[in-house]
């Protein structure tokens, strides 16, 4: 039987410009349940797996004081990222009936996902995630049914971390240093040896390592899927919804393209961003099937296939 998967998304404010072609990449992925908990118009199409739940961020902010045990009042709705790996918990009463639960972004397109949750995968792993170096906080898979769901309560003074006003990205900070405690050595080793000895980068270190130890001998998957690139002038990432498959510029298969170092943020000093107007596919995107979808610094549009 295969594995029911669900995705928790809450998002309150504005949906982003892109908003259909993220659900559109949703849609393709029928593995895998999107449950969206949002004050935003309902979109002009559902999909069967798309659902939505209507509520105010109030309403919502009460629902995780009432799970949590705590008073949980944010100005901004952004801080709901330091919650993440509590959506299991908080959600648990929409994730009956689900084997495996996820957390992560809508600025991104998905490609084929079971690249990442393929049965092999599911059956091997407790936890997988698309970075090697740390858990990426736009793409997660948990077994419901394992440590990792409540092991965010172990982390020291969690409640003071949610209820203060900083947003401490706890997903892939401290709580991804628990989830991978071994971590803290592997750098060492990098530090001292393997990088000023073999000069091996870091990324392909941490590969080398995480195949060897982490992927082979524990329940944990960490492997660098490069969905986050930081772009450059004349690099072209291209969506080809009709197979529902990412690729990179250098034609490498993506399970989906992440973007962050698109737009302007405060993780890079890059002069390449989107500007305004860099949304440009038209309204019958989804019926123009002899072109892709095409994303740069330039924008997001639709060309003929390269």
């Amino acid at each position: 039987m295969q594995a029911k998967i669900a995705m928790i998304v809450p998002y309150f404010g504005k949906w982003p410009e892109w908003m259909d072609l993220y659900l559109y990449s949703c849609s393709k992925n029928p593995q895998v349940d999107f449950l969206f908990f949002t004050d935003c118009l309902m979109p002009a199409t559902v999909y069967p797996n798309t659902l939505f739940t209507t509520l105010s961020f109030e309403t919502y902010c009460k629902h995780i004081s009432r799970v949590l045990h705590i008073d949980f009042r944010p100005t901004q709705a952004y801080k709901l990222c330091d919650l993440k790996v509590f959506y299991g918990l908080i959600h648990a009463e929409d994730l009956r009936g689900y084997d495996y639960w996820a957390f992560g972004d809508n600025d991104l397109i998905f490609g084929n996902l079971n690249i990442i949750t393929n049965t092999r995968n599911l059956k091997k792993y407790d936890l997988l995630t698309t970075h090697s170096y740390h858990i990426a906080g736009h793409f997660t898979l948990i077994r419901k049914e394992s440590k990792f769901t409540k092991l965010c309560l172990k982390i020291p003074n969690w409640q003071s971390l949610i209820l203060d006003t900083k947003n401490y990205a706890i997903d892939e900070g401290i709580w991804s240093d628990m989830v991978y405690p071994e971590i803290r050595l592997v750098r060492r080793l990098y530090r001292y040896v393997f990088k000023p000895i073999f000069r091996l980068h870091y990324v392909k270190y941490l590969a080398l390592i995480n195949r060897l130890f982490c992927n082979r001998f524990t329940r944990r998957s960490f492997v660098e899927y490069y969905t986050s690139p930081n772009p450059t002038l004349g690099q072209y990432w291209e969506y080809d919804f009709d197979k529902n498959k990412v690729y990179r510029y250098d034609g490498l298969e993506l399970p989906y393209l992440h973007f962050l170092f698109f737009k302007k943020n405060i993780y890079s000093n890059s002069k390449y961003y989107w500007s305004p107007g860099f949304y440009q596919l038209p309204v019958d995107w989804q019926q123009q099937r002899e072109k892709n979808v095409y994303v740069s610094v330039d924008g997001i549009v639709m060309k003929e296939k390269m």
